[in-house]
């Protein structure tokens, strides 16, 4: 008598995780897709990341996935470099930057690693509203030129609109002012793994000159590894020490930095609105990758400065939606119902 198999589900690894919303992300996508699915969180170190994946059935045991109802996992702080050595298949975009937000099974059984970030980072920056308005609102083109659309679908988060770089969904050829250009020069405050993705994404989007701060400019290897996995030709991007004064120059400017650690760059910003006046960011974007409180002391400064706002909540949305494409195989994600659900359990 044979064994009815096991119920498929996914989960998102890291830690802390006590935090995430990508429970709520995923669990929304699959009643909007008609799935019997389950999504859970799991608080998983680095140093722990083989064993639990080892005890879970999802990797080192053959048709151990497939026992365990695994279909995937989102990886989340400190995992994204580390999983890459546990991954069957890494795709094209994940090898380039070094750095992974997802596993997959792949057609042939096989765990793929990838990054849906840089098409949340992508698709935020597109979204990015004037005056602060919360996450989920309707977006505007009035802080600069953002053409084209960075799918073949609306709605759907596949990223094919930028190009290719040998894989499904892995978009990193670009032309400047092309389909999908942002105006630069940019600025990227931080350097760690998601400062990776932010210099990818900006730079498959046609932005060719990017200024990183960091604090320990030594210890950007996430992001010059980067750099030259993207092989992208005129690609410019410099790793600065943080600057002691002055508030980002770019025109483009995506905050990676966990929320609070922003804060002392918020007060040169707003120093700069109350010397310049209200239309001192005109034109200008930001994405801030914090969400926690919203406004963060960052977008509030750069809303009060006329510039448009993108928060973590939004590239959270968009990664998510590609991470639901790659682990149910569905065409598109059903962004409208996973958005609701983000806000409602956001408090926005």
């Amino acid at each position: 008598m044979s064994q009815s198999p096991a119920p498929r589900r996914c989960a998102v690894l890291g830690h802390p995780i006590a935090h995430s919303l990508s429970p709520v992300l995923h669990r929304a996508a699959y009643r909007a897709l008609g799935l019997d699915w389950g999504y859970e969180a799991y608080d998983v170190t680095e140093a722990a990341r083989r064993e639990w994946l080892d005890r879970a059935g999802a990797l080192g045991r053959p048709g151990g996935a497939a026992d365990a109802g695994w279909s995937g996992f989102a990886l989340t702080r400190p995992l994204k470099q580390a999983v890459l050595a546990v991954a069957d298949e890494v795709g094209p975009l994940a090898a380039a930057l070094g750095v992974a937000n997802t596993l997959y099974r792949s057609r042939a059984g096989q765990w793929v690693a990838d990054n849906s970030d840089v098409h949340g980072i992508i698709a935020a920056l597109r979204e990015a509203r004037l005056g602060g308005a919360a996450p989920g609102d309707a977006a505007v083109d009035d802080a600069g030129p953002v053409t084209g659309s960075p799918s073949k679908t609306p709605g759907s988060p596949s990223v094919e609109g930028y190009g290719s770089f040998g894989g499904q969904n892995q978009p990193l050829t670009s032309t400047p002012g092309g389909d999908g250009a942002l105006t630069g020069p940019a600025t990227v405050l931080g350097a760690g793994a998601t400062a990776a993705s932010a210099v990818a994404a900006l730079a498959l989007a046609g932005v060719r000159s990017i200024e990183v701060w960091a604090r320990e400019p030594a210890r950007a290897g996430a992001v010059r590894r980067a750099q030259a996995g993207l092989g992208i030709d005129g690609l410019d991007v410099a790793v600065v020490r943080w600057p002691k004064a002055g508030a980002p120059r770019g025109r483009v400017v995506v905050s990676t930095l966990p929320a609070g650690a922003a804060d002392p760059t918020a007060e040169r910003v707003a120093a700069l609105v109350r010397e310049r006046g209200p239309a001192a960011l005109a034109g200008r974007r930001l994405l801030d990758v914090a969400y926690t409180p919203w406004p963060t002391p960052l977008a509030a400064a750069w809303a009060r400065g006329g510039g448009a706002v993108a928060s973590g909540l939004d590239m959270l949305l968009h990664q998510a939606a590609l991470q639901v494409q790659w682990q149910t195989g569905a065409e598109q994600a059903p962004l409208a119902p996973m958005r609701t659900a983000l806000m409602a359990a956001a408090g926005q």
